[in-house]
């Protein structure tokens, strides 16, 4: 643009509902260049735009802005073009003015068409349900989800030591139609009383807290073990806990153990300090002839060696120094303890923990499913051995008939 001529004014705009909401804005070049430009004056001067927040434009007068939006963007951008920058601010300003005018009465509508709230405290009020001491005789327990059961602590054991009792003499909880299922006397013909349709019996909450198997035996049970061990009824405290554990094989109870992964790999090291439940799968004398390891031992010259599980993984383990509570005639699945301290680690070499009495502790336990194998196991070489010592004497006596060598009675 040429300097010396003068800008001349933009024309006012045309606006029908709506125009004379804005006041018009001075012209930057009737002010003094030295001083900032101020912002406009918003003067909303009509009764409509007075109540545009409290009520919604119409149509017509919506179009108008949008036009009116639209002119002025023209505008500032034409002003932009030519290096007009202090016009074009002024534009930008009366833009904004106007675009929140439409987007106030855009939310207005949005808020108009929202459904109403509904109000919670028209809502009926629950059913509290009712505490085990205040129920009724035949009242059916299972019929009430056992989350809503209102126990106290007193409440909670007595029924846990209950059912367990129950439990023992073969007598269940089941309900026909709010009688025990006990109280029905079956006929011979009929073995188990009339009742269809048994509701399911809920699966009770542990009564002990599973935590402390971390620290006194580095174990860490999963939610299903924490199930079955509530469900059994051997979690009303921690010593239940302790024994149902020691009587389960460990390779099939679900848990881990923070004892290092895959020790067998490990050809030099240590334990950290802890305490750790293992499981004993074999014990044998390697100092004694191969056939003889697991029924004889060498005396004060004996060197067991111990095949163990816990968690996910077996390993090794080597008496490196006599432990007195260790013999093989310690049968699968008893547990036992190892401690790994400051004063006495546990040390693994090729891929064998080396035990020393300071780290060993036998806990116990009995899993009857291991102990009858191992039983007939020893009857069977226990029968063998019999056979091959009569059979050895009886030929010593000359009491074997013709045809019949030692050599023979030796390898029975």
């Amino acid at each position: 643009m040429d300097p010396g001529k003068a800008v001349p004014d933009p024309p006012a705009p045309q606006l029908a509902s709506v125009g004379d909401a804005i006041t018009e804005v001075p012209r930057p070049g009737a002010m003094d260049p030295g001083k900032a430009v101020p912002d406009p004056p918003v003067q909303l001067a009509t009764a409509e735009l007075e109540e545009s927040k409290d009520a919604p434009l119409s149509e017509q007068q919506r179009e108008e802005l949008t036009l009116e939006i639209q002119r002025l963007k023209e505008a500032k951008q034409q002003a932009v073009e030519e290096e007009e920058y202090e016009e074009a601010a002024a534009l930008k300003r009366r833009i904004k003015v106007l675009e929140d005018t439409l987007g106030e009465a855009v939310r207005y509508e949005a808020r108009a068409n929202r459904p109403p709230r509904q109000d919670s405290s028209a809502s009926p009020p629950k059913a509290t349900p009712k505490p085990l001491s205040q129920r009724l005789p035949g009242e059916d327990l299972w019929q009430m989800p056992s989350e809503n059961m209102k126990l106290v602590e007193e409440e909670r054991i007595f029924l846990q030591k209950s059912k367990m009792a129950m439990r023992q003499k073969g007598v269940t909880d089941d309900t026909v139609q709010g009688v025990p299922v006990w109280a029905y006397e079956p006929t011979p013909q009929q073995s188990e009383p009339q009742a269809l349709n048994r509701p399911q019996k809920p699966s009770h909450p542990s009564m002990a807290d599973f935590g402390f198997l971390s620290a006194a035996w580095g174990v860490e049970l999963t939610e299903a073990s924490k199930a079955e061990i509530s469900e059994q009824g051997y979690a009303t405290s921690r010593k239940d806990i302790q024994d149902y554990i020691k009587d389960s094989d460990l390779r099939k109870l679900k848990h881990s153990s923070q004892l290092p992964k895959e020790i067998t790999r490990i050809n030099s090291g240590e334990v950290s300090a802890g305490q750790y439940l293992v499981q004993i799968q074999k014990v044998a004398d390697i100092t004694q002839p191969t056939k003889f390891q697991e029924d004889f031992e060498g005396g004060k010259w004996r060197l067991l060696a111990l095949d163990l599980a816990a968690g996910d993984q077996k390993f090794k383990a080597i008496e490196f120094r006599p432990v007195k509570d260790l013999s093989g005639q310690l049968p699968p699945g008893t547990k036992l303890l190892l401690y790994s301290t400051g004063k006495e680690t546990i040390r693994i070499q090729n891929g064998h923990l080396l035990l020393v009495p300071a780290v060993v502790e036998v806990l116990g336990g009995y899993v009857e499913q291991l102990v009858a194998s191992w039983k007939a196991d020893k009857e069977v070489k226990e029968t063998r051995l019999l056979w091959r010592t009569d059979g050895i004497k009886k030929a010593a006596d000359g009491l074997i008939g013709s045809g019949v060598s030692v050599q023979w009675c030796q390898g029975v």
